[in-house]
């Protein structure tokens, strides 16, 4: 039995993701090669219908967060994550992890992998070339 990825987004990503040479297309391309199932989940979706969308995922990917409790954020809420025993893996697009209850999903089995460090030579290239902008008065060339 393969294994089961959700992303977790907002309802229109296919559309926007520019068809067939997007991001949601390679996602599912490459997933394919490597024996993997994805689905697309709309993160906007009523809880019990999230739980149905999100039954039988092994790993969950939020794109999007829905909004918890009093508006606050929460990537996956555990309510949820206790409705889904196939759950092993939340696997965050960032490097932050601080809207997760990361011990909560731990008693439940669940591990939390961050992307921390993935970005950190495009950042360093980034600030480099502010600094060089500064040095050569770039904004007063406009």
């Amino acid at each position: 039995m393969g294994v089961t990825v959700a992303y977790m987004t907002t309802p229109n990503l296919e559309r926007l993701d520019y068809g067939k040479h997007g991001r949601w297309a390679l996602t599912q391309e490459l997933a394919a090669e490597l024996g993997l199932e994805t689905v697309l989940v709309n993160g906007d979706l009523p809880d019990t219908e999230l739980v149905a969308a999100l039954a039988g995922a092994d790993v969950v990917i939020p794109l999007m967060a829905p909004q918890g409790l009093q508006g606050n954020i929460d990537l996956m809420p555990l309510p949820i994550a206790r409705q889904l025993p196939a759950l092993r893996l939340v696997q965050l697009l960032s490097a932050g992890s601080n809207e997760l209850d990361i011990r909560g999903l731990a008693e439940l089995g669940i591990s939390v992998a961050n992307n921390g460090g993935a970005n950190a030579i495009p950042v360093s290239e980034h600030a480099i070339a502010l600094m060089l902008s500064v040095y050569r008065c770039m904004m007063q060339q406009w």
